[in-house]
This record gives structure tokens, C-alpha cells and sequence, in this order.
């Protein structure tokens, strides 16, 4: 019975052993892609496909958003956005582009996608079905990986929080062995897809989206060649599921126009999301203020010359902001051309959104 004992004792210690050396040289970290713009009502697409084609304008829009500005190894992203309205068999559709290319410190990533949506009108209001395509690709700079000591402290503005994506690469909450992390450029990419619906009102707009329905998780390796079973560094892009809404209440008597909006983002384990309120004067300034969820607050201004919009948000984070930094800053440009649609369309509508 004893030597009994010692054998299945002998054995579990062997499977221990094995199973430890296999997980230590796996480097497992999560990816975070979405960005949650202050100025989300200038760049809809970006989230939901359904988005596409919600005016007669042809929108082309670029943007940047940089966290933690002067400090160490700070989120940026930098996104660009087209879309337009078709005619298809006599039934209006919407078609667009979306690119959103994110750098944290030694992580890059890259994401993709062609969209489309379908519109159904129902009175003044449209219902809109979206999908969106993509292509999303991670990479880790094994080359320029450099190990800090945790004691010195870390002004990098990295929190174990996920904020909805506005760090595109963050670590996980375990403490990882970094022994084990790659001394090489590795990479690995995947198919994305998202969904998305959206209904449009001349006074309110609402829409869900649900972006990375695939949840891809990558096993990184050198260009050409193939992870081991043994090591390698593994990414996971989270599923992400959004809730967006927005309101326009015309001042009596008033150039003024007030539009709140709301976007809530979780990956079904936590939450977060942006509350904006805005005034336009004339149709062409814009000012508010933003609030990030437990995190962040500030304000944001815009302007409207003819087709053109620049728009610029500041937040000061009052919660992880790390010392030297300027604070979380956002740019966006755009600009519109007129579509040439059906005088008799019934989907012709006024946009809820400035431009």
C-alpha cells in the first residue's frame, strides 16, 4: 500500500512539474482594440457598422487619441472612417471603411474592416442593420521589451482596469514571469467580425453593436514561422458589446442646441462608458463637457467651416493620471461631400449629428 502511495505521489509530481514548465513558457496577455471616443458621435462607425450610410454625405473622418500624453509609453491610437449612402434595387444601403491602428509600449495593433448596412424606414425614423468585416493583427516588439523595476514605480499610466479600449495593449491581472516573454518581434493576425443596429430619429438616435464576435485568441510567433506548442506568447481579443444614445433638443427662440449623448461599452465582466453634454450655436461651434466612468472627466470644442470639422477633447484622469502627463488628448477631423440621392427617397432625413 505504501509503495502504492509513493507511486501515484511520484507520478503527480512529475505531472506538476510538466504542467508548470508548459504554462511558464506560455505568455498570455490581453489585447484591447476598441477606442471610446468623447467625440464618438463624430466617428458612429467606428463601433457599429450600422452606422453606415445614416446621411446623404459622403464621410470621411480621421482622428487621434493619445492617453497620458509626456508620460512613459503612453495608449495611442490613431483611427480613420469613411462611409456613404447606395442605392441598391431601389433600396438604400450603407457602405464605409474603418482602420484603427494602436501602439502601448511594445505592443502594436492593427484592425481592418469593410462595412454594410441595410435601412428600413419606418415613418420619419430609420432602422439600420449593419455588419462589419475586418482583418485584426497583433504584434509584440520582443526586440525593444524592456524589464523595469517594479519598485522604481511606473509612470506608463497602465492600470489593470480595462478601460473599453482605449489601451490597445494591456498586460494581464496575473503577474506574468517576463523571463519568459519573447526576446523577438512576434505576430499573429485573425478574421474580425462585428454587428451592429442602429435607429435614427430627427430628435434621438439608439443603437447595440457587438464588435470581435469571433474572440479570437492568437498564438504569436516570428514572420514565417509557426508557433510551438510548447512556447509561445498568446493574445486574446475580448468580445466587446456597445450601447449608444443621443438627443437633440432644439432652444426655443435659440441658435442654441443642446445634445447629450451616452455610450456604455462592457465585455460582459465589467463596464464602462462616456456621458457627453454639448451645445452647438448655429450649427457650426460646438462645446461641452465629457465624464468617463470612474475615471475621467473634461471638456471638448468643436468647429464647423463649410464641409470641414476639427474637433479636440481634453480629459484630465483623476484616477491614473501618472505625474508629467498633459492628460488624455483627442483630435478629430472631417470632412462631407453631398450624395446625390433620390429627391422622392423616402429615407431622406436630417442627421442628428451636426454634420
Amino acid at each position: 500500500m505504501k509503495r502504492k502511495f509513493n507511486a501515484i505521489s511520484l507520478l503527480t509530481l512529475i505531472i506538476l512539474l510538466l504542467t508548470t514548465e508548459s504554462m511558464s513558457a506560455q505568455v498570455k496577455v490581453t489585447s484591447q482594440m476598441d477606442v471610446i471616443l468623447n467625440q464618438n458621435w463624430e466617428m458612429p462607425t467606428l463601433l457599429n457598422p450600422a452606422a453606415t450610410g445614416a446621411t446623404d454625405f459622403i464621410r470621411i473622418r480621421g482622428g487621434a487619441r493619445i492617453d497620458y500624453l509626456g508620460s512613459h509609453q503612453s495608449p495611442k491610437n490613431f483611427l480613420a472612417a469613411a462611409d456613404s449612402p447606395f442605392k441598391l434595387l431601389g433600396k438604400r444601403i450603407g457602405a464605409g471603411l474603418v482602420v484603427n491602428s494602436g501602439s502601448y509600449g511594445v505592443y502594436n495593433n492593427l484592425l481592418i474592416g469593410a462595412q454594410g448596412s441595410y435601412k428600413i424606414k419606418i415613418k420619419q425614423s430609420t432602422l439600420s442593420i449593419g455588419v462589419q468585416l475586418g482583418y485584426y493583427h497583433t504584434k509584440f516588439k520582443g526586440s525593444e521589451f524592456v524589464i523595469y523595476n517594479k519598485g522604481e514605480g511606473n509612470d506608463s499610466g497602465e492600470s489593470s482596469e480595462g478601460e473599453g479600449g482605449d489601451s490597445p495593449g494591456s498586460g494581464d491581472e496575473d503577474e506574468p514571469d517576463y523571463s519568459d516573454y519573447p526576446t523577438e518581434d512576434v505576430g499573429a493576425g485573425s478574421v474580425d467580425l462585428a454587428v451592429g443596429v442602429r435607429f435614427d430619429h430627427p430628435a434621438f438616435y439608439a443603437g447595440v453593436s457587438v464588435t470581435h464576435l469571433t474572440n479570437p485568441t492568437l498564438k504569436l510567433s516570428k514572420e514565417g514561422e509557426v508557433a510551438t506548442a510548447t512556447r509561445y506568447m498568446e493574445s486574446h481579443l475580448p468580445m466587446e458589446m456597445y450601447f449608444e444614445t443621443g438627443g437633440n433638443i432644439r432652444l426655443n427662440n435659440s441658435l442654441f442646441t443642446l445634445q447629450p449623448s451616452l455610450l456604455v461599452a462592457t465585455d460582459f465582466k465589467d463596464f464602462n462608458g462616456v456621458a457627453v453634454m454639448r451645445g452647438t450655436y448655429n450649427q457650426k461651434v460646438t462645446f461641452g463637457a465629457s465624464y468617463r466612468y470612474n475615471r475621467a472627466a473634461g471638456v471638448l470644442a468643436g468647429l464647423k467651416i463649410k464641409d470641414f470639422y476639427i474637433g479636440y477633447s481634453w480629459e484630465y484622469d483623476y484616477k491614473n493620471q501618472p505625474k508629467g502627463s498633459t492628460g488624455n488628448h483627442e483630435l478629430v477631423i472631417g470632412y462631407q461631400l453631398k450624395m446625390k440621392m433620390d429627391s422622392k427617397s423616402n429615407f431622406r432625413q436630417r442627421s442628428i449629428r451636426i454634420m
